[in-house]
């Protein structure tokens, strides 16, 4: 497994355009999503190397993965339950991709606030995990095709 890079051949290269209205621009758009989590079942199975696909990752998953396009760190104690020996810190403040973040923080400068009302009037205001808020967006922005790799939940 390899940490995430960005400088991969099929990059997506998003431009955070307003972080507090979350508005995010990949030229040209790309057709299709991965969303990929931890689970060791179907995480490297992600279409990395498809540049039809955007990828998107959450929460300290860039240890394992190739490449992303955006990232998703919706937990507010983000800077709890950090692995040990980890600078989970350091990473989404020089992360180069938009994270969406339960708000624009400044110290992150690629911070985009998730658009929790406008995914509420949409859908619902249930959320229960970082998985349906990326399902969520994923539907909102229109992508074609939504794929789902290394998300065996269980709960």
């Amino acid at each position: 497994m390899a940490e995430v890079t960005f400088d991969h051949k099929c990059d997506a290269h998003p431009l955070v355009k307003d972080a507090e209205r979350a508005e995010v621009y990949v030229e040209p758009r790309r057709p299709n999503v991965a969303i990929v989590g931890f689970a060791s079942s179907s995480t490297l199975d992600a279409p990395f190397d498809d540049p039809d696909f955007e990828i998107w990752g959450m929460n300290q998953l860039y240890r394992w993965i190739p490449r992303a396009d955006r990232w998703f760190e919706i937990h507010d104690n983000y800077h709890e339950y950090v692995v040990e020996g980890t600078d989970h810190i350091g990473w989404l403040k020089t992360c180069p991709i938009p994270v969406y973040m339960t708000r624009h923080w400044p110290e992150f400068p690629n911070s985009v606030r998730y658009p929790i009302e406008r995914m509420k009037a949409r859908f619902s205001s249930y959320f229960t995990s970082s998985i349906a808020f990326m399902l969520a967006l994923a539907i909102d922005e229109g992508f074609k095709r939504i794929d789902l790799f290394g998300i065996d939940l269980s709960a």
